[in-house]
């Protein structure tokens, strides 16, 4: 029961309790104790409160009979009695009819908790299964997929062996001299393998030798691709190559050192420094004038030691040619990548 009703039921009990005992000559309410002199005698306060354990009967304040107050402590000490009827002082006060009149108007607080179930609200309030956090499922996804690394589950595959030649660079060497060549290769399982496991093949030319190391004489001037090639105990292989250019004994020898073959693309309508020399058996070291610079596409580009040139986007192969005092020449090339 809320304090509203309670406090209703209270006043209806006093007011029937006052009815049934009358009123003394004093204006003191008949049959009922007055409180005694001192804080507990005397009028209503100004807002119709007394005394706690008194209550305020005709503006004044009273001590009930025992049991009155004992709907509670919150219990207003305040009541109206009832006005008599006109036959005297025994009109009765229907206390139940009171309390159910109070249970009538009192607020529906009580109806509206009721009707807000938390069941209820829990109940809709939980997300069903198909309105799951989609950023939930990605994350589940991203972690499924991250516990396999391979993407199969399976063997990365085989690792080809690493190989290097470390003698000789690509140059120019004149025909009919010894040459040396030295290489090796170091496997991922097995380390570096053995002299017996690597092959070395020349492009024109065919198998040169077997193992890390050997030297050949080159009789034919011309441009060789010599390759390097190691097979791992698994059968895997790996290899690497150069290039080889061969002059005749008389030749003089034209060398480019800068580009160098090979190097990553340059930028166009950028300069692009040229440089070479060129050597002779009898002459020696050849005059600017024995040196010429093509390109193909593009053709003559000019005459010298060095110069800077500018190339548009393409693919350039880049020669210069020497030439001794008896006409006899060299020549070198590069390839060029202007993007």
């Amino acid at each position: 029961m809320t304090r509203f009703t309670e406090s209703l039921a209270l006043m209806a009990l006093v007011g029937a309790a006052m009815a049934a005992i009358g009123c003394s000559e004093e204006g003191a309410p008949g049959g009922v104790e007055v409180a005694p002199v001192g804080e507990e005698r005397g009028p209503c306060f100004g807002n119709g409160t007394c005394f706690e354990g008194l209550v305020c009967a005709s503006d004044l304040c009273v001590r009930p009979p025992e049991g009155l107050l004992d709907a509670g402590p919150d219990a207003p000490h305040h009541v109206d009695p009832p006005a008599p009827d006109a036959e005297g002082m025994d009109a009765e006060v229907d206390a139940e009819g009171l309390l159910d009149a109070a249970e009538a108007d009192a607020p529906d607080d009580a109806d509206e908790a009721e009707d807000a179930d938390p069941s209820d609200a829990s109940s809709e309030d939980a997300a069903s299964p198909n309105d799951a956090d989609p950023a939930e499922d990605v994350a589940d996804e991203e972690v499924a997929d991250d516990a396999d690394p391979v993407g199969d589950g399976g063997d990365p595959g085989p690792q080809a062996p690493e190989v290097r030649i470390t003698h000789p660079g690509e140059e120019v060497r004149r025909a009919g001299v010894e040459i040396l060549f030295t290489g090796f290769a170091v496997d991922p399982q097995e380390g570096e393998l053995g002299p017996d496991r690597l092959e070395w093949r020349s492009e024109p030319g065919g198998f040169m030798f077997a193992g890390g190391r050997g030297l050949r004489i080159f009789d034919t001037p011309g441009v060789y691709t010599i390759t390097l090639t190691a097979t791992d105990a698994q059968g895997n292989q790996g290899a690497t190559s150069l290039r080889l250019r061969i002059q005749g004994p008389q030749d003089p020898i034209a060398t480019i050192l800068h580009p160098a073959d090979g190097d990553p693309p340059r930028a166009s309508n950028v300069p692009v420094l040229l440089r070479g020399e060129g050597e002779d058996p009898q002459d020696g070291r050849l005059p600017p004038d024995r040196l010429e610079w093509r390109a193909e596409p593009g053709g003559f580009l000019f005459r010298g030691r060095q110069s800077d040139r500018v190339f548009i986007a393409g693919t350039y192969t880049i020669t210069l040619t020497v030439t001794d005092s008896e006409g006899n020449q060299g020549s070198d090339s590069v390839i060029l990548t202007i993007e």
